[in-house]
């Protein structure tokens, strides 16, 4: 059952619940919480000093089937055969998102069952042309996107 701020457990740690607690929460909740993405932000800065880009992965897991059922508050992905909230996609992506850092994503393979596989290239703020230049030359190197068998028109 989905819960709002309100009436959520202490312990509802379910991405909607933490969702509405974000977008409910007081001002002064909402300073201390930015005062740790500048913190992370520093964290970065100080990172990027020494490299010129990140590369990580995008998702914790391979492509998978799009579905609409059930409701985005229900599903849940296998990953490494556990189940996951669906939301949990987010992880990676928020690592540059949160602290305001461009992003570009390549596919750099196949997996086994050929559907595509994505590596995420964070740059330092305000340099969203390193991490697009970088996308280039990896996508030059690995040859760019490829329609999965089976999933020509």
């Amino acid at each position: 059952m989905l819960h709002t701020a309100e009436t959520a457990e202490p312990d509802d740690q379910h991405y909607f619940t933490r969702f509405s607690r974000g977008i409910t929460q007081r001002h002064a909740d909402w300073l201390r919480l930015n005062e740790q993405r500048q913190t992370m932000r520093q964290s970065w800065r100080k990172f990027f000093e020494n490299y010129d880009i990140m590369l990580c992965p995008v998702v914790q897991t391979l492509a998978f089937p799009h579905d609409h059922d059930p409701a985005i508050t229900d599903r849940t992905l296998t990953v490494n055969g556990k189940k996951q909230p669906y939301m949990d996609i987010m992880v990676w992506i928020s690592l540059a998102g949160a602290s305001y850092l461009p992003a570009a994503v390549v596919p750099v393979g196949l997996s086994k069952s050929g559907l595509p596989i994505g590596i995420q290239i964070i740059a330092p703020y305000l340099e969203d042309r390193t991490a697009l230049k970088f996308a280039r030359h990896l996508e030059e190197l690995t040859g760019g996107f490829k329609i999965p068998p089976g999933y020509e028109n």
